[in-house]
């Protein structure tokens, strides 16, 4: 709160940083369990996961982080946050 951030919204820019961390190579640890469940090899996979994370995760990341009304919206609209 001291430095201007709400922690709810604090809170949504952790969520999708580290939602994205966890697909994210070099570490990926939710990518490679998915690749050896699949078994499927990982220069199959890397591809179409970039485009996802690209495309997908990093929109969604810049939204939250520098609009703050985008993940402030649900709970200001279900709890009365303001």
């Amino acid at each position: 709160m001291q430095i201007g951030i709400h922690p709810v919204h604090f809170a949504a820019i952790l969520g999708t940083n580290l939602g994205l961390g966890n697909v994210t190579p070099p570490t990926a640890p939710i990518l490679y369990l998915s690749g050896r469940i699949g078994k499927v090899q990982f220069n199959e996979y890397i591809s179409t996961a970039l485009v996802f994370m690209v495309f997908g995760n990093l929109p969604v990341i810049i939204l939250t982080t520098y609009f703050p009304w985008f993940s402030m919206f649900l709970p200001q609209l279900i709890m009365s946050i303001k």
